[in-house]
């Protein structure tokens, strides 16, 4: 009659459970992930990845969204520039329109508004972002590039496009038409900052939106995709205890029929 002990195959399907069991663990403890391949959740893995394109999606947008911001940024800061060469023009065409200033002074006056002048139309065509000219003419419209079809509209600001390319303050005459085409101009500037202050809030707004999406989007595919790590923890400590008991009891049940053996003999 023959020794066999009957309960080794349970005890090598025990340990072999057991080792899977680390395994999965210990690749989910170096990885951070709850699915590493498409075996361990091939749904779940499917979910994550659509999900992880969602959040690439919203995450692009916003980025094109803030570059728009910072060209009107950039737009409104030349504005701010010319809107402030317009006062001083307005204020020099004042000085130069009453009868009382002597044709020398007025003359200083003329000189010092053409150099405003030149000042107002370099900054409109020296304003830029990003190789975009936004206030020189060469560009009105910048579009978002997302699918909700937002974008941006800018006017010209340069000298010409602004009716003061050919202010002359030399005269009293001339000064005080000079006046009605300056405060046009002002009025035109006003709009046209009002306008990109308007467009600039919403970007912000839909800035805004698409983060707070991509933060959810990224909240939902982490419960999906990431590991638990105390639970992870928990599993690898079970496992290798489990391993270590099935390796001492299938050593023991290993020793069993010697021992037979030995009472035997």
């Amino acid at each position: 009659m023959g020794l066999r002990i009957t309960n080794q195959e349970f005890l090598l399907r025990q340990i072999q459970g057991s080792t899977t069991q680390i395994d999965q663990a210990t690749r989910r403890l170096a990885s951070g992930a709850q699915i590493n391949r498409a075996a361990d959740d091939a749904a779940g893995l499917a979910i994550a990845e659509a999900l992880r394109a969602d959040i690439i999606g919203a995450q692009a947008e916003t980025g094109n969204i803030q570059n728009v911001v910072s060209l009107a940024q950039t737009a409104e800061g030349g504005l701010t520039q010319i809107t402030a060469g317009l006062q001083r023009l307005r204020e020099l065409a004042v000085q130069a329109s009453t009868g009382t200033m002597s044709q020398g002074i007025r003359t200083d006056l003329n000189a010092e508004a053409q150099q405003i002048v030149a000042q107002i139309n370099q900054t409109a065509q020296g304003t830029a972002f990003n190789g975009i000219n936004p206030l020189n003419g060469s560009v009105t419209t910048v579009e978002v590039g997302t699918a909700s079809g937002l974008s941006i509209e800018f006017q010209p600001a340069t000298a010409e496009a602004l009716g003061i390319a050919a202010l002359d303050l030399s005269t009293a005459e001339g000064a005080a038409a000079a006046l009605g085409q300056i405060d046009t101009a002002i009025s035109s500037i006003n709009d046209n900052r009002a306008a990109i202050g308007a467009i600039s809030n919403g970007l912000e707004s839909a800035m805004a939106a698409r983060e707070i999406a991509s933060e959810n989007l990224a909240a939902a595919r982490a419960q999906i995709a990431d590991a638990n790590i105390a639970s992870e923890v928990t599993n690898l400590v079970r496992g290798q205890i489990l391993e270590q008991g099935g390796i001492a009891a299938l050593a023991q049940s290993n020793l069993l029929p010697q021992s037979v053996i030995n009472l035997l003999s």
